[in-house]
């Protein structure tokens, strides 16, 4: 999310400043060294950058605990909120030493969203009792309420397609109480961008038109961070949310709307994939943009060709929106709660299924496998009755309410 490195080297040539030293911040920085290329930019530390490194730190706390001290993730969410204005949470999105500091020239749209997400993930860590657990939530709170306030009155079409603060959401949410007016406020913004996102076409067929394709020009990465958004919106979206369509056609849940967008999105980000092996070093890339078999009405659509420019960010994103699609699909995670009940008893069946066969390759285990293997066997014999029960059961009280009724 570079959005402003084309800018960066004309301004350096600026008049230097002073800036004094600020104790217990840390932030991510970069320079030209860093950037390579011949490029002349000073040491910049930007917003974003420290959203994304306290995002990838706190993701790697929970696989590995321990691996980067509580004290340097706290410095960089003391950066962040540095960066905050008090008074509407807005933030100033680069700091430049050589130009005394904070620097206001740019604003960026991604930056908050990815601030926020990051300061939640350092909550997240938090012990449930420490002050800076609330202090981390107070900053994100602030910062998605601030773009609340920016987009309440923009039409659909002028709302940006803010991924990153959907996935902020998806994640505060559940630490907000749901009667205060701020889980509220941050909710509806969210359902504002999802339905924007999903207001770019009139009809699901225009979709197919352009192959799924999010942004109807075959670019693979706007289809992979909208499909980040919505599939995190879908974690949280209530049920009776409409959707409204146009030319007098029926409203429909704005959860179907989305789900149609997902399927599609998902399958174009999918087919963008180079499986080639002509070129190895490619294989398994998302390039730049995707064009199959174009309608030929379609504006900038060429027939049959890739785009051959690959960056980092179209692969991660397209490997983040992947991963959470596939989530969904199977029920996991947080689409846990989307699995019926005999999809809950099959996966338990299939996990004993699997200890089952782990215990019979185990070789250290040949002496007690005919033991644990009846005792597996008995377990999952007692979860299919039961699951046959309840199932009679909840079928048995399906008709009684129709009687009734």
């Amino acid at each position: 999310d570079d959005d402003d490195n084309n800018n960066n080297d004309k301004e350096e040539e600026e008049e230097e400043e002073e800036v004094k030293y600020i104790p217990e911040l840390l932030a991510a920085w970069e320079d030209g060294k860093i950037l390579g290329g011949g490029s002349q930019m000073k040491p910049t530390a930007k917003l974003g950058g420290a959203g994304l490194a306290l995002i990838a730190l706190c993701g790697l706390e929970t696989i590995h605990p321990g691996t980067t001290p509580l004290q340097e993730l706290r410095q960089l969410g003391n950066f962040i909120q540095y960066l905050q204005n008090d008074e509407d949470g807005s933030f100033t999105c680069r700091y430049k030493p050589h130009k005394g500091g904070k620097d206001t020239s740019f604003v960026s749209l991604y930056y908050p969203g990815e601030a926020a997400l990051g300061l939640i993930a350092l909550a997240e860590l938090e012990d449930d009792e420490s002050l800076f657990k609330q202090r981390w939530i107070k900053i994100a709170t602030r910062a998605l309420l601030y773009l609340e306030t920016l987009r309440r009155n923009q039409e659909l079409d002028e709302v940006e397609p803010d991924h990153w603060a959907l996935l902020a959401t998806a994640r505060l949410l559940p630490l907000l109480d749901d009667s205060s007016s701020d889980y509220w406020h941050v909710y509806r913004h969210a359902i504002k961008v999802m339905t924007s996102m999903v207001s770019v076409v009139d009809t699901v067929d225009d979709l197919l038109e352009v192959h799924g394709c999010h942004t109807q020009d075959g670019r693979t990465c706007p289809t992979s961070t909208r499909l980040e958004g919505l599939l995190a919106g879908l974690t949280f979206l209530k049920e009776d949310e409409l959707f409204l369509q146009d030319d007098g056609l029926p409203a429909i849940p704005l959860k179907e709307r989305i789900l149609q967008f997902v399927q599609y999105g998902a399958d174009f980000v999918l087919r963008a994939q180079e499986e080639s092996h002509a070129h190895a070093s490619m294989h398994g890339a998302v390039p730049v943009r995707f064009l199959a078999d174009a309608d030929s009405s379609v504006e900038e659509m060429r027939t049959n060709k890739k785009d051959t420019e690959v960056r980092i960010d179209y692969v991660q994103h397209s490997i983040s929106a992947m991963m959470a699609y596939e989530q969904m699909l199977l029920h996991q995670g947080p689409y846990e709660s989307w699995a019926s009940r005999k999809e809950k008893i099959s996966r338990g069946v299939s996990n004993v299924r699997h200890k089952v066969a782990d215990v019979i390759r185990h070789p250290a285990q040949e002496e007690n496998q005919g033991a644990l293997l009846w005792m597996l066997l008995v377990v999952m014999l007692v979860m299919v009755v039961a699951g046959n029960i309840v199932m009679n059961q909840s079928k048995g009280g399906s008709s009684a309410i129709k009687k009734s009724e």
